[in-house]
């Protein structure tokens, strides 16, 4: 999902009010073939990574509609994100995450994990629409629905370390929210039980891993010290886009990494109407 690099805004389609940014340089490089995983009917991409593939696809036992995370053979950081993914899906289970149907290997050794598809837009794709900040009759719902669905990953021991709008799926009609990605899942205390068997080791670069507008600091410092701490400080940025339309640090992201280690985040409030305890609650997070 797009975002102006301007005033920092998801946007859909043209986004007038502000310049145009710099035309992306070089040829676009070609898709690599689709993989194809024994027992499914692939039919689609629905994004690519680095850490592999995300397919659509019919189960051919019972044409059930899947959508399967395929981790590249070659890169074994994708193959442990991968399984400690499982384990968390196995652990917290549905409505919370998508129902874990499969833990695979295909053809070559590549590991894959079938799964349920949850045809629902993304918070990405809200705040997109809203072009800024969502309004207020939508906002205070939104934004319990996923401090609600966070806090089922922690009582669970667990710590997403990767939390963003285009992981967190919005049913419209139930106002539920669903978290989705789990590939940088830690235990969030070190007594928890349910910490994935394949969890982070001292050699296990996927500390430093994210998208810099939603890591903590000691993400963006590449500490090993990952905890439900971090995940409080990436929902005080979800707060602060959902409350303004942006996040409070946005841009080049090797700028944005050394803001969140040394800036404080300018209140939400000078961006958009914001009552004063919510800003509180906001800035705690940030703290």
């Amino acid at each position: 999902m797009p975002r102006c690099q301007t005033c920092g805004r998801r946007w859909e389609g043209s986004h007038a009010p502000c310049p145009p940014g710099p035309s992306p340089q070089g040829d676009t490089p070609s898709p690599s073939p689709v993989p194809a995983v024994p027992g499914y009917q692939v039919d689609g991409v629905f994004a690519r990574g680095g850490f592999g593939v995300l397919l659509g696809a019919l189960r051919e036992a019972d044409g059930l509609r899947v959508a399967i995370k395929v981790a590249r053979g070659s890169n074994w950081l994708g193959r442990a994100q991968l399984a400690r993914e499982s384990e968390a899906l196995r652990v917290l289970g549905p409505p919370t995450v998508p129902a874990l149907y499969e833990a695979g290997a295909m053809t070559g050794g590549a590991r894959f994990l079938a799964m349920e598809y949850v045809p629902l837009p993304t918070l990405a794709d809200r705040l997109a629409r809203a072009a800024g900040p969502l309004p207020p009759e939508e906002l205070a719902p939104r934004a319990l629905a996923v401090v609600d669905t966070v806090a089922q990953v922690h009582a669970h021991g667990l710590a997403h370390c990767d939390l963003k709008p285009e992981h967190l799926f919005v049913d419209e009609a139930t106002g539920r929210v669903r978290v989705f990605d789990f590939g940088l899942v830690r235990g969030a205390t070190t007594e928890s039980a349910s910490q994935p068997s394949d969890a982070s080791t001292p050699s296990d670069a996927s500390g430093f891993a994210g998208t810099a507008e939603y890591m903590a600091p000691e993400q963006c410092a590449g500490n090993a010290d990952i905890s439900a701490r971090t995940d409080v400080y990436a929902l005080g940025v979800l707060l602060y886009e959902m409350l303004t339309g942006r996040p409070p640090f946005f841009g080049p992201t090797p700028d944005v990494l050394q803001a969140h280690l040394s800036l404080r985040p300018p209140p939400p409030s000078d961006f958009a109407p914001v009552a004063p305890a919510v800003e509180e609650v906001v800035l705690r997070c940030l703290a």
